[in-house]
């Protein structure tokens, strides 16, 4: 029998220290805030890629979709790329080409910190033969170093190369009022021929949203089908922060910012670095008027995106909690983005609250004749005949955009909310209270940005405006005490 030799008790003792110690440290290790896997992802044109810009574009988001779902942080450079990037940022660059019905899926990558270091010798570049675009983008995904344990949904992808560029081309439509119908068809195909792709799912869903956004005849049951479309969506791919993104927006603008939240609760303990929740729930905090909870997210979504960056263009949140600079910051944007055209019309609120008429009808005048947004093209309008004096033609364009919204199936409280600052500066006091209640009934909640409007002045004190504040107060309440920021964490 061997004997082990006894230690000394001081000799013990520290050796117990060690071990709690190490145990200690591996527990701090295991618990600490992962840092966030950054992709910086941009799609570069060429000369004959076979592309159009809403198609590049498509197939930008639909990488930046996938690698949401895998656990990424995915930025999209504005119009300045900031040289001091942490340097375990990944740049991406997609170089596509479409070849036939074939996708030659090219990319470089490189780390910010040896770009820094190396300059354009840190790129490793990968030219890809054209294949089908199930094949191309699985090389792509397989090329980068992903979060610990991440997986990305096949779901997302297709099978068939055609339903690939029809779902490609409906992805491009989504912005634009004009080819909104023909993007549904393209859509609603590819969920037939591959009725267990998550993609085709979300983005029929999303096209459905959009197309309530601005037909008032839509289907009076369109928002529980596009509602149907997204839940199929999360069935076939669970946790696709994309689809809970458009879920809760869908919810934010049918006035149920309850449903919204408690899909962002869920969606954020799966996804917690993926900026699209994080910006959706800025989205369904500011809307509901729980300004708290909006600033907590707006930190979070500062914690993920490095300076010089930015998340979310135009995102109000900054304008209601009073600081400007952040807000006129969100409005840099490239022209060729869509949401430039909501960006130019916040120009023109800002400069048109500073009196400055001149400058707010020239933004106003930039963020006209355009097909994506088109509800801010035609608030625009109105707008821009406000700042130019001329109160009979912007009476009779704000009345016709009212009409023309009467029937909407999702409404959106925080637009018709603009209608009532527009009524307001006519000199319309009854038509802007309407409009004011109007927005507040459509689910529109900031207390603060009601009462702090720099446009609703003249209609703020009447018996109405006190029964409308005391109701505003009430449903944010009840909010604050169901949603506090705690459940986000």
């Amino acid at each position: 029998m061997v004997r082990l030799p006894r230690l000394a008790p001081s000799r013990l003792g520290a050796l117990l220290l060690a071990g709690a110690l190490a145990v200690t440290a591996f527990l701090w290790w295991r618990s600490r805030p992962a840092e966030p896997f950054r992709v910086v992802l941009s799609a570069l044109s060429g000369p004959s890629d076979g592309l159009d810009l809403s198609q590049r574009r498509a197939l930008r988001d639909w990488v930046q979709w996938q690698l949401e779902a895998g656990g990424c942080t995915v930025l999209l450079p504005g119009t300045i790329l900031p040289k001091d990037l942490p340097s375990r940022t990944r740049m991406l660059e997609l170089r596509p080409r479409r070849v036939g019905d074939q996708l030659a899926l090219g990319w470089r990558q490189a780390k910010a910190g040896d770009l820094a270091d190396q300059g354009e010798e840190a790129w490793a570049e990968q030219m890809s033969p054209a294949r089908e675009p199930a094949l191309a983008m699985r090389a792509l995904f397989s090329s980068l170093p992903l979060p610990a344990g991440s997986q990305l949904p096949e779901r997302l992808l297709t099978r068939r190369a055609d339903t690939f560029w029809h779902l490609i081309d409906a992805v491009g439509a989504n912005r634009d009022t004009t080819r909104l119908s023909s993007g549904y068809d393209l859509a609603l195909s590819a969920t037939r021929d591959e009725p267990d792709c998550a993609m085709a799912w979300m983005v029929l869903g999303d096209l459905q949203y959009r197309r309530m956004l601005v037909a008032p005849e839509s289907d009076p049951t369109g928002q529980a089908t596009a509602e149907r479309h997204f839940r199929r969506a999360l069935e076939l791919a669970p946790a696709t922060p994309q689809a809970i993104f458009l879920l809760a927006q869908l919810k934010v603008d049918s006035g149920d910012h309850a449903a919204a939240l408690q899909e962002l609760s869920a969606g954020l303990r799966n996804r917690p670095r993926a900026l699209s929740l994080r910006s959706a729930l800025v989205y369904a905090a500011r809307t509901a008027g729980l300004m708290g909870l909006a600033r907590e997210a707006l930190a979070r979504m500062d914690d993920l995106v490095p300076e010089g960056l930015q998340a979310s263009t135009a995102e109000n949140a900054w304008l209601y909690l009073g600081n400007r600079p952040r807000f006129e910051a969100s409005l840099q944007t490239s022209p060729d983005e869509p949401r430039s055209i909501v960006a130019s019309f916040y120009r023109g609120y800002l400069a048109l609250a500073d009196g400055n008429t001149g400058a707010a009808a020239a933004w106003f005048h930039r963020s006209g004749g355009m097909s994506s947004y088109s509800q801010f093209t035609d608030l625009a309008e109105v707008f821009e005949l406000i700042a130019t004096s001329q109160p009979d033609a912007a009476r009779a364009r704000l009345r016709r955009l009212a009409d023309n919204r009467a029937g909407l199936r999702v409404p959106d409280g925080e637009f018709t909310f603009k209608l009532a600052e527009a009524h307001a500066l006519l000199g319309e006091a009854t038509a802007a209270q309407d409009a004011a209640e109007k927005a507040f009934a459509q689910g529109f909640g900031c207390t603060t940005w009601y009462e702090q409007s720099p446009f609703l002045g003249a209609i703020r004190g009447t018996p109405r405006w006190r029964a409308l504040i005391s109701h505003l107060l009430d449903r944010q309440r009840l909010l604050e005490r169901n949603f506090p920021p705690s459940a986000f964490a």
